[in-house]
């Protein structure tokens, strides 16, 4: 019995691998980041909605988070910041963000966010994603 429980927990600690975020070009030192994993594309890049998910205080031009023990799968990445606090991506009138925000892949629409599909990575071994925020 004791050797299937060490079998079981190392096949359960062999399939969770380390997500290194670095995001960078932040042009307002102030505010929070909101970084989210998502693994699903149903809430993709709603707060609240992420499948894992921190809030970091924004102190230089780049940040970097590392996540741990996250199981192989799919997933995307959407990442904004927020100056004013009222947990929200702000957009002007036309619908266009007037926060940072970027997303895994870096995919950069003018009035419209990226999708999980188009964001959407595999994670299968230990990894680092660069996000650039505008």
């Amino acid at each position: 019995m004791r050797i299937l429980f060490i079998t079981i927990m190392y096949i359960s600690i062999s399939f969770a691998y380390s997500l290194e975020v670095n995001i960078s070009n932040i042009q307002n030192i102030k505010g929070k980041l909101y970084i989210g994993i998502y693994n699903k594309k149903e809430g993709f890049g709603i707060v609240g909605e992420e499948y894992i998910g921190v809030v970091k205080k924004v102190i230089n031009n780049t940040l970097k988070y590392k996540f741990q023990d996250i199981s192989n799968g799919t997933y995307a990445i959407s990442v904004f910041q927020d100056l004013n606090n009222n947990l929200d991506l702000d957009k002007n009138f036309f619908g266009k963000p007037v926060e940072a925000y970027g997303f895994s892949n870096n995919i950069r629409h003018v009035f419209s966010s990226a999708t999980f599909n188009e964001s959407k990575f595999k994670l299968t071994k230990n990894k680092l994603i660069n996000i650039i925020i505008e």
